[in-house]
């Protein structure tokens, strides 16, 4: 009779906490990419969340599960810093290079006490009014950042303040983030690294060198270089920018008259005024096309050791859907995590977030691309979606201003998150999740549960 009690008991509080998190996803502005969240059966949903919590009790215990009530409730309710202690780096001066267009940054920024000189464009200063301690304009900082460092370094000279650590958010702004670093006796990456981490065909070489598996690739400076580089890799393909970003100008490729058409189209369009990213160049790179489920991986790294990583989500073949966390096996897992350990020792990267993209193929894992910088993905932008949804726990946010303070961030494993979701795109572009459009979302006891629901959904006659 006791057992009957205390059974009844613990499902009467899971159904509270149920509530709490069906709370807590719309407090939490649950958007994910451009997606236009719904769900297809309300009920369905509210079971699935019941399914994921009881499995997460069986898992990780009672008390872990009210921690994650509580810790949701001061990060959205009273708004404070979830588990850090600011008492470390509060007051701390830390100088951000670009990114000014991602206020929830600097809003957690504010949160924890550090003070944050923003460098950036001056038309970025309208936009973060009130949210940095001091804003640093450099005109033409798109451009200048990238050819002209040394005049960014003259700049900050002028604020006369002694900064405690040095980041940035935005991929473009990597190499200038490790002279700053370097020229100030901050934290940070070698410019070399930094350099090599934002150069995709240099990435493929140091690779190659290391031993690590790569697809065949060449590089194409020039429109006489196609022949050499189709010959190299052949056919299917993938062409993309060396310096490319947000899958722009990037294109699957099934043969020589494609290619040369897509070059030609890409070289013209590419114009260094509306993305600055291409000051850097705009040489191509044409890869093996790899075929398999795209993985997100993150890392933390500090003083050259990988302190922290989590699988963050799972695309299908054809990017029609996207699982939190990710439907792998343990093996998967670490096949994944070795490769992405070692390239980014390869590289040489010793400091701050790394976000990783890889392919997992039929041949094992390979690597697609490595930023040294914060994914612009759905768990990092809000503590609440890693916190409800993250495989382990942290705060990204955070742990870019620790980790740029030459501090290690607290951090802590678990073995799975408090729900797993599947969503399903239902226009998918040939970008993927670049786009906007209905997604409809799926909960279960774990990712393969969420995943099989959203593809019974699909299968339906009236979809």
């Amino acid at each position: 009779m006791f057992c009957i009690v205390l059974h009844e008991q613990l499902h009467f509080h899971i159904r509270r906490c149920v509530f709490a998190m069906v709370l807590g996803i719309r407090m939490a502005n649950l958007t994910i990419h451009s997606c236009a969240i719904y769900s297809p059966s309300h009920v369905n949903t509210i079971k699935g969340i019941y399914s994921s919590l009881s499995h997460y009790v069986e898992v990780e215990g009672w008390e872990h599960l009210l921690d994650v009530v509580a810790q949701g409730a001061k990060s959205e309710l009273l708004r404070v810093p979830p588990f850090y202690s600011n008492e470390l780096i509060q007051g701390k001066k830390l100088l951000m290079v670009g990114g000014g267009y991602i206020p929830e940054f600097l809003s957690h920024a504010k949160l924890l006490g550090v003070e944050i000189y923003l460098l950036d464009d001056p038309k970025m200063a309208h936009r973060v009014e009130g949210r940095v301690t001091r804003f640093i304009p450099v005109s033409n900082f798109g451009r200048v950042s990238i050819t002209d460092p040394e005049a960014v370094l003259n700049t900050i000279k002028q604020t006369n303040t002694n900064f405690d650590g040095v980041f940035t958010l935005v991929e473009d702004e990597g190499p200038l983030t490790a002279f700053l670093a370097r020229s100030m006796n901050l934290t940070g990456n070698s410019e070399e690294a930094s350099w090599i981490a934002r150069n995709k065909y240099k990435m493929r070489n140091v690779m190659r060198n290391a031993n690590l598996p790569v697809p065949k690739f060449a590089l194409v400076e020039k429109e006489e270089d196609l022949k050499a580089a189709a010959e190299t890799v052949g056919f299917p393909s993938f062409l993309k920018p060396v310096f490319g970003v947000a899958a722009s100008f990037a294109s699957k490729v099934q043969n020589m008259d494609e290619l040369k058409k897509l070059y030609k189209q890409f070289q013209d369009e590419m114009d260094p005024s509306n993305h600055s990213i291409y000051w850097y160049g705009e040489q191509m790179i044409l890869e093996e096309m790899l075929e398999g489920t795209e993985i997100q991986l993150e890392m933390l790294v500090h003083k050259g050791k990988i302190v922290f990583h989590c699988f963050s989500s799972q695309y299908s073949t054809h990017r029609d859907w996207l699982v939190f966390p990710v439907n792998l096996t343990e093996q998967q897992k670490d096949e994944l995590f070795n490769l992405a350990a070692k390239t980014v020792h390869a590289i040489g990267l010793t400091n701050g977030v790394v976000h990783i993209e890889m392919f997992y193929t039929p041949k094992g894992p390979q690597m697609i691309e490595l930023n040294n910088r914060l994914s612009r993905g759905f768990l990092p932008r809000r503590f609440t979606h890693q916190l409800l949804f993250g495989e382990k726990l942290t705060d990204y946010f955070a742990d870019v201003i620790y980790l740029a303070l030459g501090m290690e961030p607290p951090a802590y494993n678990r073995t799975i998150p408090p729900l797993s979701i599947a969503i399903f795109l239902e226009n998918p572009s040939a970008n993927g999740w670049e786009t906007e459009g209905p997604c409809s979302i799926f909960f279960g006891a774990d990712p393969s549960s969420s995943l099989e629901q959203g593809l019974q959904y699909q299968a339906l006659p009236s979809k």
